[in-house]
């Protein structure tokens, strides 16, 4: 049985103050999108880092909690994607980590916030929250005066803010349009098992494609199309080295 943070909002725990699911160890980690807890209000600390949370940041996230409590929320590590919700701007003590996301904006207004993230921003503006897209810092925003968010180097890019790393410009390709690159190539139509082959599916359920992702859709580490009538009928494009194929001699 999956766990989403549904189940949890529907409990009536007014008085629930420490909310930690943080980095659950099962591939069935806490999935579906993050709910606004608005009817907690006295919810002052939300640890749910390190799982398969998707979509935006609700607009009334913590909306009925104190606006000036110190308040500290752990998202990070999670695909939360788009902006920061100006709402948040109402919280004057709210240290928030949202790096390792995919957070493509945040709004000028929040680079003034004095005490936010136990005071960085008054130091290091919205760095302090996390590094602009195309600059990356091991923890995926400036804490101290060691270290700056970093410009990527030439031929990579960081698409999302709060980034860690970059990434090469040549891993650009979606794992599904190389997937289908593939099954043009090698005739496809004619294999003897094509489950779910170029279908709106996750592609980690296609046939014979094997993922380390908890995502059903990213991750693509192995095929297996032996014994399955391969034939090469064009050139395939390239695909990034990270995707690491399997396919035997005895694969037609």
């Amino acid at each position: 049985m999956r766990t989403n943070c549904q189940d949890i909002s529907q409990l009536n725990l007014n008085s629930l103050a420490q909310l930690n699911l943080s980095g659950q160890r099962s591939r069935k980690r806490i999935q579906g999108p993050l709910l606004s807890f608005s009817s907690n209000p006295n919810l002052i600390g939300v640890s749910i880092g390190g799982n398969n949370l998707k979509g935006p940041i609700p607009p009334d996230f913590l909306r009925d909690v104190d606006h000036n409590m110190d308040i500290k929320i752990d998202l990070s590590f999670n695909m939360l994607a788009g902006a920061v919700p100006l709402t948040l701007d109402a919280f004057t003590k709210l240290d928030i980590n949202l790096v390792g996301d995919n957070i493509d904006e945040l709004d000028d207004t929040f680079c003034d916030n004095d005490e936010w993230m136990a005071g960085a921003d008054q130091r290091y503006g919205c760095k302090a929250n996390l590094c602009p897209k195309n600059k990356y810092h091991p923890r995926g925003r400036q804490i101290d005066d060691s270290r700056d968010c970093k410009d990527c180097d030439p031929g990579e890019d960081a698409p999302f803010m709060g980034s860690l790393t970059c990434r090469s410009q040549g891993l650009l390709f979606e794992e599904r349009i190389i997937l289908t690159q593939i099954y043009d190539a090698i005739n496809g139509t004619n294999w003897v098992k094509q489950r779910k082959w170029n279908s709106d599916a996750p592609i980690c359920t296609w046939y014979g494609v094997g993922c380390d992702d908890d995502d059903e859709n990213s991750g693509v580490t192995s095929l297996q199309l032996g014994n399955n009538n391969l034939e090469a009928i064009a050139p395939a494009k390239e695909a990034p080295v990270t995707m690491f194929c399997i396919l035997p001699t005895c694969a037609r």
